[in-house]
């Protein structure tokens, strides 16, 4: 298992950071990618990446995280964050009873030095402790003859509300995931035991989830489940920059109101506010209603 990373959190919120906290842009990720043998500034930048999700706390600390049974493994599907690269999911069912476990996101590869293997691959773990909250939307583009149906939000405990716009790590977790009935293409305990009569990769997806949020009271939130729904599937809005926070500029986007919390999703940026987190909101009427 992989030894436990130096945690950003504890930063100045108004800092600069050493890059572009915008996953989804072009070339924003290009230089955190490469492999990681240059020196040991640029191997241990490569670990705060790498070990962002463990959030400051140590491997050893996340008993039987990466252990236990894979419950699901997927094939390989476009990511957005944290790497913006093809990768694989693994769902692990960790050692101490439900919610023990983690996902493993299989990302660059040869990213610590070249291996046949995979064991130099860039390996995330995501305790599932360590999950706010599992979001399902309709992707926004649906590319000619793509079977990408769906995006998948995670949301890292560490990541809600201004944190994803003024720190660094952790990042907001996105992937697009098919749209079709389960196939040999999944495999772990649930997918290979999936029937493509009844069973689809987005069933799959969601009973693993669940089955390991549960042990937190929580759930996936699936938009699809409420398509009369306007202010749940997302409504059209521009975000001004938050204060002292890495982004410059406004940003186009959707609002999604969801039972949990307030979602703003963007090709380039996520923020998530969980209701429990607030205090009060105040609805500004612009001045060209005002008038």
């Amino acid at each position: 298992m992989p030894r436990g990373g130096k945690s950003a959190r504890g930063k100045v919120a108004g800092q600069p950071t050493k890059r572009k906290r915008d996953a989804s842009d072009a070339g924003t990720l290009d230089g955190i990618q490469k492999r990681r043998t240059d020196n040991d500034k640029s191997r241990e930048e490569g670990r705060e990446w790498n070990h962002q999700y463990y959030q400051g706390v140590k491997a050893t600390e996340l008993h039987g995280m990466g252990c236990g049974w894979c419950r699901l493994g997927t094939p390989q599907v476009p990511f957005q964050a944290p790497f913006t690269c093809d990768g694989r999911l693994e769902f692990m069912s960790g050692t101490e009873g439900k919610g023990s476990g983690c996902i493993r996101l299989c990302g660059p590869k040869d990213y610590w030095g070249i291996s046949d293997t995979g064991a130099s691959d860039a390996i995330f773990l995501l305790p599932f402790k360590h999950i706010e909250q599992v979001i399902i939307l309709p992707t926004a583009v649906k590319l000619t003859g793509s079977k990408m149906a769906y995006q998948v939000i995670i949301v890292p405990t560490g990541a809600t509300g201004a944190s994803a716009v003024k720190r660094q790590y952790p990042q907001i977790i996105s992937f697009t995931w098919p749209g079709k009935a389960a196939d040999d293409g999944l495999s772990g305990g649930v997918g290979s035991a999936a029937d493509p009569a009844s069973d689809t990769y987005l069933s799959i997806l969601k009973k693993v989830m669940n089955e390991q949020l549960e042990a937190f009271q929580k759930s996936v939130v699936d938009v699809l489940e409420k398509t009369n729904d306007d202010l749940m599937n997302g409504m059209k809005c521009v975000l001004s920059p938050p204060m002292r926070s890495n982004v410059k500029s406004k940003t186009n986007g959707k609002l999604h109101c969801l039972a949990t919390g307030v979602l703003f999703n963007s090709e380039s940026l996520k923020i998530y506010l969980p209701f429990n987190s607030l205090s009060k909101a105040m609805l500004v009427q612009t001045s060209k209603l005002a008038t």
